[in-house]
């Protein structure tokens, strides 16, 4: 009888079973359902977010348009008109002693002072003829803001004060004041408060949207740097034109100040 060699290796090939096959192919099935599964949730996520998207732009311009449309109201006007002089001077020619304010419109303590103070000067020393009162923009919440606010008030000042309505535009943002946030005085408040004044309209809207004296407030600022302005508000008392600094703390204190200087130098008489 002949004898077969044996090898030791198996080459027979083993088939997967077709329960295995089965299995695999149904792994893969459900990554595949997951994976698209998930790809529907993402598209639906997007298409709520664009959605949402699209309501917020549209209630926000809905709102914009009605503030735009809105007309701003003003709590306190002015009872009368304030004729001015020299740009924003207030006062009796002959007098002597001037009191010159630096503030901003924006600027929390020269409200403080307009509530405290400007009247009852303007009654016991403009009114009266003994001083003489000037008002200058300085426009320094500007500079802490990063925005150009107080220069946009300061323009409509000096336009308000082509109608020899300065004084009362003045007047009017303190009494109306809104704080010193970007955003409280915009365009469309201050060409409302013009309209509320009864300014002619079509001329302070010119000259404020030509920013006609955007130069002069940055002359303004820069004159006012070079006296050593540096906060506001600011007060200099200027006697026969000579300029010192006063400091301002209370009514009483600037009036004990203002008095004493009229005191030594009272208005000349009317030649």
């Amino acid at each position: 009888m002949s004898q077969q060699k044996q090898t030791g290796k198996d080459t027979s090939t083993v088939t997967p079973s077709p329960s295995r096959n089965n299995r695999n192919s149904k792994q893969s099935s459900s990554k595949k359902e997951a994976m698209r599964q998930r790809q529907l949730k993402r598209r639906r996520n997007q298409i709520i977010l664009v959605g949402i998207g699209v309501v917020v732009v549209a209630i926000i311009g809905i709102f914009t348009i009605v503030a735009l449309s809105t007309p701003t109201s003003f709590d306190k006007l002015p009872a009368s008109s304030t004729q001015d002089t020299d740009y924003l001077t207030l006062g009796a020619a002959n007098a002597q002693v001037a009191l010159i304010e630096y503030a901003d419109v924006r600027c929390p303590a020269c409200k403080q002072y307009f509530d405290q103070a400007d009247s009852s000067i303007r009654d016991t020393f403009v009114k009266t003829g003994q001083i003489k009162y000037i008002f200058r923009n300085y426009t320094v919440v500007d500079d802490i803001l990063r925005d150009s606010d107080s220069q946009r008030g300061a323009q409509a000042i000096r336009c308000a004060a082509d109608q020899k309505r300065g004084w009362d535009f003045r007047d009017s943002m303190y009494a109306n004041y809104r704080g010193e946030s970007t955003g409280v005085i915009t365009d469309k408040v201050l060409k409302d408060l013009a309209k509320a004044l009864g300014l002619n309209q079509d001329q302070f809207n010119s000259c404020l949207d030509t920013s006609k004296y955007k130069q002069a407030v940055a002359d303004e600022k820069t004159a006012a740097k070079a006296k050593g302005v540096s906060g506001t508000p600011t007060f200099f008392l200027s006697i026969n034109g000579a300029e010192q600094e006063i400091q301002y703390s209370t009514y009483d204190d600037i009036k004990s100040k203002i008095a004493a200087a009229v005191q030594q130098n009272p208005p000349t008489t009317p030649k």
